[in-house]
């Protein structure tokens, strides 16, 4: 028996968390015998993505279709898109599937005209990934413009700057009533409890379930954890975005150095162009702090390098508050590295109290005090997260489609992809 899925992703190249968990439900979806549909704003690079995640995966791919943001975004503002996309000779219609995931639904509000019929059809069943409910709280923040900004340029690249002719508060304002509308008419997943209860709080009881995301904990593990010979190190893995406040483990690391704490820091993380004036605010602020024999910077690292400097390190730093889980968080347990983390959010979840600090003075002081932490008990952390291993998620996915479906499904199992080219 066929089956149909439809993928929603605004953009597989950003290399980040989200993009993970995608390509892992794409496989999931696949060893389930689903034909699998993508459909996005930005072209894939299939070749930047195999070396980000050791695979293409565009050989699991049918078909690639373009989500036209009139109906995401407004349909009475005069659009002339040019699309980056090769437009496909396949016709299809969203009630031929099986299943549409939206898998980027924290922050794309896919709400299309006629969806609220799908949602009803005894067929198709349409899911809503929310990592977090983003797009509410950044349009009461009013910072939603710049993220807007953005998608416009993929349909705009001859715009640049002229953004100022286009009517934003009425296109914010529908992109709120859309995602308004998906969380409260499709299926809600989250990767958290934590996320779960925020999403509560705006709109009821809309969960139908949390599915943590996938980690490669084997990989990190076999390559990582049993390393014993350690540096007074500290790695912090974060992509290069304000969001990730990178900011503050700076100035964890500048109060290790007011406490003469013997400490190296080494930040790793993908940068993207519209972050590089970011980047180039960290690399000054470490000057400014005296921190340039103390802290390195380093972007867009190959998973090789990054194993190389994760086995002479000691502790994993996050320095994002209410992060709704925390992949890397994760990876540098599953390392072996005792993770310093805030001590609300996701990572509660699976993180040691003792190790969770309120402010950058307590995170600095635990770092302090388990500079000579035994070799068992990293041994011990880094087992402690299998829970998220990707054989879990994809029987966990199974589990959910089912439930969502209503019939049971065989599993074809397919060789496990390589992850030894990607990068962060």
């Amino acid at each position: 028996m066929k089956r149909f899925a439809k993928i929603i992703h605004e953009n597989l190249n950003a290399g980040g968390g989200s993009e993970r968990f995608t390509f892992t439900l794409i496989e999931a979806l696949q060893e389930m015998g689903f034909i699998i549909d993508l459909e996005t704003i930005t072209c894939p690079d299939w070749e930047w993505i195999r070396k980000s995640f050791g695979n293409s995966y565009s050989q699991l791919i049918r078909d690639i279709h373009v989500i036209d943001l009139k109906d995401i975004l407004g349909s009475s503002i005069k659009w002339n898109p040019k699309f980056p996309l090769q437009k496909s000779n396949y016709e299809n219609s969203e009630n031929e599937y099986d299943v549409i995931i939206n898998a980027h639904g924290d922050i794309f509000p896919y709400f299309r005209y006629g969806s609220e019929k799908v949602d009803n059809r005894s067929k198709t069943k349409m899911i809503t990934y929310c990592h977090y409910p983003l797009v509410p709280q950044l349009v009461k923040n009013n910072s939603y413009s710049n993220y807007l900004k953005k998608i416009l340029r993929h349909y705009f690249p001859e715009v640049k700057k002229e953004f100022e002719n286009f009517p934003f508060e009425k296109i914010i304002s529908c992109a709120l009533s859309n995602f308004n509308q998906m969380m409260k008419s499709t299926l809600v997943l989250t990767n958290s409890y934590f996320s779960k209860k925020a999403i509560e709080n705006i709109y009821g009881d809309r969960v139908f379930s949390v599915l943590y995301p996938p980690v490669d904990v084997q990989y990190f593990r076999e390559n990582t954890s049993y390393s014993k010979d350690r540096d007074n190190r500290i790695i912090v893995i974060a992509r290069y975005s304000p969001d990730k406040e990178i900011e503050s483990a700076l100035k964890i690391a500048n109060i290790l150095k007011g406490m003469k704490v013997d400490f190296e820091m080494v930040i790793v993380g993908n940068l993207s162009e519209d972050n590089y004036d970011y980047y180039l605010s960290l690399e000054k602020a470490k000057y400014v702090m005296g921190l340039d024999k103390k802290v390195q910077l380093f972007k867009n690292t190959h998973l090789t390098d990054l194993i190389n400097i994760m086995n002479s390190c000691k502790f994993l730093l996050h320095p994002t508050k209410l992060e709704p889980f925390g992949i890397s968080i994760v990876e540098g347990m599953s390392s072996g590295l005792i993770p310093i983390v805030p001590f609300i959010g996701g990572n509660s979840e699976f993180v040691p109290s003792h190790l969770r600090y309120r402010n950058e003075t307590e995170a600095a002081s635990i770092i302090a005090r388990n500079m000579n932490v035994p070799h068992k008990e990293r041994v011990d952390i880094s087992r402690s997260v299998e829970i998220f291993s990707k054989k879990n998620f994809k029987r966990n996915v199974r589990d959910i489609i089912e439930r969502i479906l209503g019939e049971e499904i065989y599993v074809y199992p397919t060789s496990s992809v390589d992850t030894k080219n990607r990068k962060l």
